[in-house]
């Protein structure tokens, strides 16, 4: 969304990216930026190559999001080209790494990152005021030196469906890579789930998937789709949106998604960091109250 509307708003935007295989590139053609595709190893390992695209297309400013691109890619980049430096904070590492249970010694090799690249850096986006006051603390860089920018979803790509009470379907959209969504959907599978299958439930997850996720979990009524060319797909069946988070930073995108179409969300409270509107959300941080709560909405 933000290269799309940098575009659409007369900004020149080029995106550099590495492919692993999996990535759509029709999709990426149809899209109003330009984007070089790299095999994984050119990406990380030529930067001498990337450099000369750089300076190619003029470019002024690298954006990368989070810390280790900057320290691989970022500052080589930025002092072979002349290119100001940005990086898109998602999440504040070194909390998700203390929540996810990273042992001290790692914890600090993250500390020293934060502010190796706090220092190397000319700007840094956060997409929640909550995440800015921290990240300026961690990596000691100035408030002038920092904004945030929340993220959002184009309503005309997404339709509002409203929840289909009649489909009794559980929906959970993300990538799960990410280890705080796997945890997410094995707490559905292992507690949720289980409560609602007899009263005829079913569970759709949604996004990249590791094979050791799907083979643990899937049945038939807790299915995994992979990805999705169209989420109004995942969305016009949809009853509820479950999101049993605990961890707390950033701003879930999934949610925006999730409002646009009109789907109601059951979270907690920490999941809901970064929106200042509680309201929107069935709140319940009690897992084993999920089934109760989703048959008396």
């Amino acid at each position: 969304y933000l290269s799309r509307y940098l575009a659409l708003n007369g900004a020149d935007v080029v995106v550099f990216h590495g492919y692993r295989g999996w990535s759509d590139i029709r999709m990426i053609k149809k899209e109003p930026f330009k984007t070089y595709v790299f095999p994984k190893q050119h990406y990380y390992s030529n930067l001498e190559l990337i450099a000369s695209l750089v300076k190619k297309e003029s470019i002024d400013i690298i954006q990368f999001d989070n810390l280790e691109p900057v320290l691989l890619q970022g500052i080589r980049l930025s002092k072979l080209t002349g290119a100001r430096l940005v990086s898109e904070m998602h999440y504040i590492v070194r909390n998700l790494a203390k929540k996810l249970g990273a042992d001290a010694s790692r914890l600090e090799e993250i500390k020293k990152m934060e502010e190796v690249v706090g220092k190397s850096i000319d700007h840094l986006i956060s997409l929640s005021s909550e995440d800015k006051i921290t990240l300026e603390k961690y990596m000691s860089i100035s408030p002038q030196r920092t904004s945030v920018i929340p993220s959002g979803v184009d309503c005309s790509e997404i339709r509002y469906f409203g929840p289909n009470f009649d489909k009794k379907n559980i929906i959970f959209l993300g990538n799960l890579y990410f280890k705080p969504n796997e945890d997410a959907v094995r707490i559905m599978r292992n507690l949720i789930y289980p409560e609602l299958q007899r009263d005829g439930f079913r569970f759709t997850i949604a996004g990249d998937c590791p094979p050791h996720l799907k083979q643990d979990c899937q049945t038939k009524d807790f299915n995994f789709t992979g990805t999705l060319p169209n989420l109004n797909l995942l969305f016009k069946d949809a009853t509820f949106a479950l999101a049993p988070i605990d961890e707390g930073t950033g701003m879930r995108i999934k949610f925006l998604n999730y409002l646009a179409a009109g789907i109601p969300i059951l979270t907690t409270s920490i999941a809901t960091s970064g929106f200042k509107n509680k309201k929107y959300f069935f709140i319940e941080d009690n897992y084993s109250g999920y089934g109760k709560r989703i048959l008396d909405l």
